[in-house]
Order: structure tokens, then C-alpha cells, then sequence
């Protein structure tokens, strides 16, 4: 179970890493330093608690609704998810930011590995290209992948002249993702561990994560956001 495995696109129901600096002054994982201290201000820290907070928020404000067929209904999802046909719709282009910030709240997983993705390797790449030019990276990650999300589906809808198929999107992934393939950049040679256990280079790591979207792209989109990944 990986990253790409975290972002949720589908049809409405109602109808870790090991960094080596090569530095012996470096981060490195492992030691309390890396997890507290200096970063602990940061970015990307303040990144996961807003997302951490919005997950909850959305657990209260949703309380015990339910959908017809008996899943948890989420304000947030309703009110802040990226649609189908949202790049029609100006008045809701905020949508395009916020879906970022939602994740399902029927899985806590989608929430918790896109954070831990966020957290190893955001602090790291936040170090590397300042806090500044950080966030403008992730929040465009989140825009662009927004747009993609709603294009992909309006545009084969106007081509065929079918109706557009309901769709919403929610979840970092996207962004997580554009954040390990700036880490793989920055870092070819760094080791990391591919779900929490293998140890590959980050340039392989950017690789898998490439080619797994591809084929998820092309077999199907299921639960998974591939072509916000691949954006």
C-alpha cells in the first residue's frame, strides 16, 4: 500500500522514509532531532495539522449522517470537493484549493499516508528550496491537480456530447506525490523506504510512483486520482 493508493476520485454514492544527506551534519532519520526541534515550526508541519484538524472538524460537523447506502456523509466533501463539471462553474473555483485540504472520511488511511508522506518528505524538500517557495510549490500542486481532476472529465463529456458523469475528488495525494518527485529531484541517490520497509533510490522511487500511475491511469480509475498524480 502506497501513496497512490490514497487519493479518492469516484461517483457520488447518492446517485517513510530514510534520508541520507550525505552530510554527516545532514538530517537523518531516526533520532528525535529530525522529528522535533528546529522543524517543528515549519511548513509542512502547520501543513498536517491543518489537515489533521479539517479531517476532525468534518467528523464533527458530519456527526452521524448517512448516505442512502449507509456510508458516512461528509460536509466537507459536499461542500469543498472538486466536481465534474467545477471548471464550468467560476463561482466555485475555490474548489480547485480546498479539495486538498478534504480527505475520506470513511478511511482513515487516506488521511494518514498522505501526512506521513507529507511529513518525510515535505520538512526535507522545505529545508532544501525554503518555506516560501514550498507552499507556493504544494499549493499550485493542489490547483493544478484540481484542474486535471475536473478536465478529465468534462472535456471527454463535451467531445462526445454525452452528459458529464458526477464525479468528486478530495485528498493530498496529488500534491504529496509532486513533493516526493521534487524530493527525488533534489535527492537522486537519497535512500528511502518504499512502503516503510524496502529500501530503494529516491529516483526509483519517483520511477515506481510514475509508472504505477500510468498503468492505474490506464486500467481504470476506481478509487485512486492516477490523473491527478500524473498531473
Amino acid at each position: 500500500m502506497g501513496l497512490q493508493d490514497r487519493d479518492y476520485s469516484r461517483e457520488p454514492s447518492y446517485g517513510s522514509g530514510q534520508w541520507n544527506s550525505g552530510s554527516p551534519r545532514g538530517p537523518s532519520w531516526g533520532g528525535a532531532s529530525s522529528w522535533v526541534g528546529e522543524n517543528a515550526r515549519s511548513i509542512t508541519v502547520t501543513l498536517v495539522i491543518i489537515n489533521v484538524a479539517v479531517f476532525f472538524l468534518d467528523l464533527i460537523l458530519s456527526g452521524s449522517q448517512r448516505l442512502p447506502d449507509g456510508q458516512a456523509r461528509s460536509v466537507m466533501l459536499d461542500w469543498f470537493s472538486v466536481q465534474s463539471d467545477t471548471l464550468i462553474k467560476p463561482w466555485a473555483w475555490y474548489r480547485f484549493l480546498t479539495y486538498g485540504f478534504v480527505h475520506d472520511l470513511q478511511d482513515i488511511r487516506h488521511l494518514a499516508f498522505n501526512m506521513l508522506g507529507l511529513f518525510i518528505f515535505g520538512r526535507i524538500v522545505e529545508q532544501q528550496i525554503r518555506s516560501a517557495e514550498f507552499l507556493r510549490f504544494y499549493l499550485v500542486g493542489i490547483v493544478f491537480g484540481g484542474l486535471v481532476a475536473s478536465a478529465q472529465y468534462l472535456i471527454p463529456a463535451a467531445l462526445s456530447g454525452n452528459p458529464i458523469v458526477p464525479h468528486f475528488t478530495v485528498g493530498a495525494s496529488g500534491a504529496v506525490i509532486a513533493v516526493t518527485i521534487l524530493f527525488a529531484f533534489l535527492n537522486p541517490q537519497s535512500t528511502v523506504l518504499l512502503m516503510l520497509v524496502i529500501p530503494i533510490k529516491a529516483w526509483l522511487l519517483a520511477v515506481f510512483f510514475v509508472v504505477s500511475n500510468v498503468f492505474g491511469f490506464i486500467g481504470g480509475q476506481g478509487q485512486v486520482a492516477y490523473g491527478v498524480h500524473l498531473a
